[in-house]
């Protein structure tokens, strides 16, 4: 009588009959105990097969302990990784950023400092402020065009000249080269960082009103 036969498996990885999981190193142990104790004295285990079962059970415990070394290596790579994330967020707080983003808060008084990253020269460019419902606010006209980074500034006045009221907004740029192709343009949010927020173990930083993951930031200015 041999462990496999009594489980029904073969190899290195081990599974109950039942099919309730992986044996475990302790269980494995006993069955090998449990089988030398139960063997026939008039025919006794070979040492082959012993040596056999012995290195199943080795390369079991190996392979647990690796997997219990694997995730723990895994688990404190996730906590070095946030506690510096969360640690570097708080070096920006004062300082003026660009982050990825579309949708920015106007303020009661001022324009709101937007942006826009083109990814090749366009030949016609405009862009569109949107409020919390999705209807169209205001459309901008005359942009720069080339490629690269852009920062241009929304007066805070709908498509009539008048001032709407403060709160959240969205816009988008529409670019098209000079073959009428679509450009993909990216819209940007320009502003000061004020404080930094930590929530789900992840840090958010404060734009104002807005907040935006440090992995969105991709540009660190000046202290404003």
């Amino acid at each position: 009588m041999d462990i496999g036969s009594v489980l029904g498996v073969t190899g290195a990885e081990t599974t109950t009959t039942a099919g309730t999981g992986t044996l475990g190193r302790d269980e494995f142990l006993e069955l090998l105990i449990t089988q030398l104790e139960m063997q026939d004295p008039l025919n006794p285990m070979e040492n082959d097969e012993l040596i056999a079962q012995l290195a199943q059970f080795s390369s079991l415990e190996q392979m647990q302990n690796m997997n219990r070394s694997l995730q723990e290596g895994l688990e404190m790579d996730l906590l070095v990784g946030q506690l510096l994330n969360n640690t570097m967020s708080t070096t920006l707080i004062g300082r003026n950023v660009r982050v990825a983003s579309s949708e920015f808060r106007l303020s009661e008084s001022g324009p709101a400092t937007l942006a826009y990253r083109l990814p090749a020269d366009a030949d016609s460019l405009t862009a569109s402020v949107f409020d919390e419902e999705g209807r169209l606010v205001a459309t901008i006209h005359d942009l720069e065009k080339e490629t690269g980074d852009h920062t241009f500034e929304w007066d805070g006045r709908d498509t009539n000249g008048d001032r709407v009221s403060p709160g959240m907004y969205s816009f988008q740029v529409l670019a098209a080269d000079a073959s009428g192709g679509t450009l993909e343009a990216e819209e940007l949010l320009v502003g000061h960082v004020d404080g930094v927020r930590y929530r789900d173990g992840a840090a958010w930083l404060v734009i104002g009103n807005h907040e935006s993951l440090m992995s969105d930031v991709f540009e660190v200015n000046d202290e404003g």
